[in-house]
């Protein structure tokens, strides 16, 4: 058992960041409970989701260097202790501002999974195996946002209290810090360096091919600092092809978001209840989950460059089905169901290899990489959650429309990224 969850940790990423997913998806059935308990309306509980992802935005730019700096493992932890404090308050305030305030700090501790999560994904595995690793990872997460309104809904029904939501997930959250503790490696190589070269007895037992991959870094041993690492963040943000597939995923973010957050309105406005709600999310996210299976075979048979470039061509084009499925059947659950379903196998297909691509750009600061993408997409998702509470009582058309309008906006960053990374192929094979 040790051997299996250290050679395949990202098991236990999966859980940390199920976990972290199911704290913002598990009490969205019960928001009008807690509007009620607040003496507030629910389009103001509806920006917990986006003060959740207004700290995983706000964390990205120290996470990653961060993350550099101090290593992949040690930074997963210290944000699962916010995780558990933040969350437990979420549980025990009784106002709407100590809750968006705890929101904050809660989602905060999302940004590690890029920063550190997938970037110790990246550096231990080759990519095929990265991106299986990456898709299978977020196959689990997505555990939370499918199960994760039936588990609130239930908690809600059989405890009656919301509180009880946030008390249960502290508890897996327990649970997954302390496999992390005992079975994640540690994947950074100038954290590793430095361990090894101030203890020579621990340098000695390693093979001569491990030390001969310590030495192609010599200078990692005696640390670099904190700055250069955010100096690295910087770099990468003046890379025009980095930047314009990273915001693919920030475009892609905003309409997926609005769908997160105004889910539960756009099914209500049916007739739905918030069990009923809860159901009708499944046959969504099992076709992002799809999507993610999906990645894997693409990856195999076209490599990581070559399939990143197909689907972000073929995303668009879901919008174009999106609102034909809405204008005619918009009145029916399926008819908003089946073409966000679809528009997020696309997406799925497009995840793991997305974050694979983005983070091989980089060698010395995949922390960096993984929290720079990491922030573009919680930007777009930061505005798709709030596009979606100040549209809580737009009619069904005119929020979808605002999905598929998005989602039709990444055919244009896209012509701009696939020319450039072109670009960039053809600078390489001249030197």
């Amino acid at each position: 058992m040790k051997k299996f969850l250290h050679d395949k940790f990202y098991w236990l990423i999966a859980l940390f960041a199920g976990t972290v997913f199911l704290s913002n998806d598990a009490f969205l059935p019960a928001m009008g409970h807690i509007a009620r308990d607040m003496n507030t309306d629910k389009g103001a509980v509806e920006l917990a989701v986006t003060m959740f992802l207004v700290g995983l935005l706000g964390c990205q730019l120290f996470l990653g260097p961060l993350s550099d700096k101090y290593g992949r493992k040690i930074t997963i932890i210290i944000c699962g202790i916010v995780f558990l404090i933040a969350n437990f308050y979420c549980g025990f305030t009784s106002n709407l501002k100590g809750l968006l305030i705890a929101r904050i700090f809660s989602g905060s501790t999302m940004a590690v999974i890029g920063a550190s999560g997938f970037s110790a994904i990246n550096e231990f595995y080759e990519d095929k195996e990265a991106v299986k690793a990456m898709s299978y990872t977020a196959n689990v997460s997505l555990l939370a946002p499918l199960f994760g309104p039936v588990i609130g809904a239930y908690i809600l029904k059989f405890t009656g209290s919301w509180r009880n939501i946030f008390y249960y997930d502290n508890i897996l959250m327990l649970f997954a810090l302390l496999l992390i503790i005992l079975y994640m490696p540690e994947t950074n190589k100038d954290v590793l360096a430095r361990k090894y070269y101030k203890n020579p007895k621990l340098y000695d037992k390693l093979s001569v091919e491990e030390q001969a991959e310590l030495e192609k870094n010599p200078y990692s041993h005696k640390g670099t600092s904190l700055l250069s690492k955010f100096r690295g963040m910087i770099m990468l943000s003046k890379n025009k092809t980095f930047m314009a597939y990273a915001m693919v995923g920030c475009i892609a973010s905003f309409g997926f978001m609005i769908w997160i957050t105004g889910a539960p309105v756009l099914l209500m406005n049916l007739g739905q209840t918030p069990e009923q709600y809860s159901l009708w999310q499944m046959p969504v996210f099992i076709g992002l989950i799809a999507g993610n299976n999906g990645a894997i075979y693409m990856s195999h048979r076209f490599g990581v460059s070559k399939t990143v470039n197909i689907i972000i061509l073929i995303m668009p084009f879901c919008s174009i089905l999106f609102m034909i499925g809405v204008y005619f059947f918009g009145s029916y659950p399926l008819g908003l169901v089946i073409p966000m379903g679809l528009c997020l196998f696309v997406r799925g297909l497009q995840n793991a290899p997305m974050n694979q691509f983005l983070l091989s750009m980089s060698k010395n600061f995949k922390g960096s990489a993984g929290a720079l993408s990491g922030l573009l997409g919680a930007l777009g998702g930061v505005i798709g959650s709030y596009t979606a509470s100040r549209m809580a009582s737009s009619t069904n058309f005119q929020t979808v429309s605002a999905i598929a309008i998005s989602v039709a906006l990444i055919l244009l960053v896209s012509v701009f990224a696939i020319y450039w990374h072109k670009q960039d192929k053809k600078k390489t094979s001249q030197k």
